[in-house]
């Protein structure tokens, strides 16, 4: 454990050196301080401050004897004898303003589109924030539409991207629409993929791994060499003073607790997600976030929700699966660990009950009670029948909507057999318990 921490302390102490010893000009964080010191030092006014490229020399210059001009959008100061405006070259960056100081760059980088399912759908420009899109292509959609149809603008809103479910045969076209995959008079508003701006690549002319050293103040190397030599002395004194208590400083990090009570509550066609909050004191949860899979975790979808929100709503539950549901309490760039995995089979529609049957000459009705059905929403009702113990079968399909349906053609001295069957579109449910009905006798057994 020493040893450990007396190569942490040095690890940290190297680079601080290294950093004093290559300039490079201060970040925007760094810039008011970094003004103050170096403009009082010659009596100037830190409003004047400029860190530029010198193109003439070929390194960067601190200076404090210029006044900033207000520039156009997407241009940025570079030093010719002179500031001077020149258009902002990385591809990485653009500024939608005019800037009112000196800067040597475009102050805002550009979005990645690098989120799950996010693509690029335009570059932008030196004034405009890159674009992102859904891949349609690989079932990915928005999960809040956005403000323009087809694309998004991270740097405003929203762009986060889902697995979006439709049923089969279906597509999702570039619009985001579930369309059947023989439907070729669909005419999408939005362009294909193969449609996507090529990006662009980085043309940026001058780079900031530069060794030269041009500053206007002769005692810059030395005086940071006494900072270094302090900073270094400190922290030997530190070890020192730890090592002769036999103790050392630790580090805790604590786990960033997820919710609990997990619960699901099944609706028409849709399932429900509940959860209590976790006790947080230390930390401020920015958002939760839902991971779930039908398939033991070999593909997943997530869910995002604002962290005051406690309950989430899972579209398109498919029949006859087992869901498996975790939940992270996330920070904003950090994601905490999952819950404990909740489970929900989803099972099937129900079929219908009672089912009866009555003469009507020489037809057969049959009649029934419709189910109710807590998850997915009956599409018809698929009657099943026999008159030989099941060798062969019939089949009629019924709208869900009656509860009975006429038996044609029935035979003498013959026994029925009835099952009946609540349907999706793609999936016959589990069938009623066998009902039957003999032919010679005026009523059913």
């Amino acid at each position: 454990m020493k040893i450990y921490a007396i190569w942490l302390l040095l690890a940290f102490c190297c680079p601080v050196c290294k950093l004093y010893g290559d300039f490079q000009c201060p970040s925007s964080s760094e810039r008011r301080l970094r003004a103050k010191w170096f403009c009082q030092k010659y009596g100037l006014k830190e409003e004047d401050y400029a860190c530029l490229f010198d193109t003439i020399g070929k390194a960067y210059q601190e200076k404090c004897s210029y006044q900033a001009n207000i520039l156009d959008p997407g241009q940025k100061y570079i030093l010719n004898n002179r500031p001077n405006s020149f258009e902002c070259e990385n591809a990485d960056r653009y500024q939608p303003f005019g800037l009112q100081h000196f800067s040597d760059q475009c102050v805002y980088l550009r979005s990645k589109c690098s989120e799950p399912g996010q693509v690029r759908y335009n570059e932008g420009s030196k004034t405009v924030d890159k674009s992102c899109r859904c891949n349609f292509a690989q079932g990915y959609a928005f999960v809040k539409a956005p403000k323009m149809p087809c694309f998004c603008t991270p740097s405003i809103e929203d762009c986060s991207c889902y697995l979006k479910r439709c049923p089969d045969s279906f597509i999702i076209s570039s619009d985001y629409q579930c369309i059947h995959m023989n439907n070729k008079s669909f005419q999408p508003s939005c362009p294909g993929m193969n449609n996507q701006e090529k990006p662009r690549e980085d043309t940026t002319l001058h780079k900031r791994d530069f060794h030269d050293h041009s500053f206007e103040d002769p005692t810059f190397h030395s005086g940071y060499i006494v900072i270094c030599i302090a900073v270094f002395i400190l922290i030997i004194g530190v070890i020192s003073c730890y090592l002769g208590q036999n103790k050392m400083p630790s580090v805790c990090l604590k786990q960033i607790s997820p919710p609990t009570k997990l619960k699901t509550f099944p609706e028409t066609g849709s399932l429900t997600l509940t959860w209590a909050s976790p006790v947080q004191d230390d930390f401020k949860i920015e958002f939760y976030k839902i991971l779930y899979t039908s398939n033991e975790w070999k593909d997943t979808e997530n869910i995002s929700v604002k962290a005051t929100q406690l309950s989430c709503t899972i579209p398109n539950v498919l029949p006859m699966k087992t869901y498996r549901f975790t939940i992270s309490s996330c920070l904003k760039n950090v994601e905490g660990k999952p819950s404990i995995e909740h489970l929900f089979k989803s099972g099937g529609p129900l079929p219908p009950t009672q089912l009866t049957t009555m003469k009507d000459n020489g037809s057969l009705i049959l009649t029934w009670t419709s189910p109710l059905q807590d998850l997915f929403e009956v599409d018809f009702y698929k009657i099943f029948y026999t008159s030989d113990e099941w060798n062969h079968t019939k089949h009629i399909s019924v709208d869900v909507k009656k509860s009975s349906h006429e038996i044609p053609n029935i035979l003498p001295m013959m026994t029925y057999r009835f099952k009946i069957a609540s349907c999706l579109i793609n999936f016959v449910g589990k069938p009623s318990l066998e009902h039957r009905f003999h032919s010679g006798d005026l009523k059913s057994n």
